[in-house]
């Protein structure tokens, strides 16, 4: 990789932010393609999941937690860095044969992305790095880069009765409802 990714319509990165994302993306690949164990289990989380989507979206969280852990970056590098361990990971999944380029669409892309975001959230809460006044910010962001780019109305959507789970329970400790 000679240069971080980045989307059309971004703000250039600064040059420290450059190197960051690159030192970072070694770290990376080092977790991603490391002989014995941690290697072992990236490949694992990929290829023993019924759900491919599932799969790669736990390995990106996974590596992308393992990388920071090891390598701090600034907050706003994470989603960069978590896109380049996507490619990495579905580039390698296709290499061994899990899926066929054929399969890597916008909707599976979107799908991963979900998963891998959820992870993340889970494996952060867990280790207690979780800041429910950020989670409420990145939400709402979302929310806002969703309505400019024409995927949510402004109108607040009636929402059908929840299951009890793990997000119910996020967005109850947001709430104040505490559990």
């Amino acid at each position: 990789m000679d240069k971080p990714m980045q989307s059309q319509g971004e703000e250039q990165l600064t040059a420290k932010e450059e190197e960051q994302l690159t030192q970072a993306f070694k770290v990376a690949t080092v977790i991603i393609h490391g002989e014995g164990e941690t290697g072992d289990r990236v490949a694992a989380l990929v290829l023993e999941n019924q759900d491919l989507t599932k799969g790669l979206g736990n390995a990106v969280a996974t590596v992308l937690m393992g990388t920071l852990k090891e390598f701090p970056i600034a907050d706003d590098l994470h989603l960069l860095l978590g896109t380049e361990i996507l490619m990495e990971l579905t580039d390698l999944a296709i290499e061994a044969g899990a899926m066929s380029e054929d399969e890597l669409t916008e909707d599976f892309i979107d799908q991963v992305v979900s998963h891998a975001f959820s992870a993340y959230l889970t494996m952060k809460e867990q280790t207690g790095e979780l800041n429910p006044q950020e989670l409420q910010a990145m939400v709402q962001e979302a929310e806002a880069e969703g309505r400019n780019l024409g995927l949510l109305s402004d109108a607040p959507e009636q929402a059908p009765p929840a299951q009890p789970n793990q997000a119910q329970g996020l967005l109850n400790k947001l709430q104040g409802g505490g559990a």
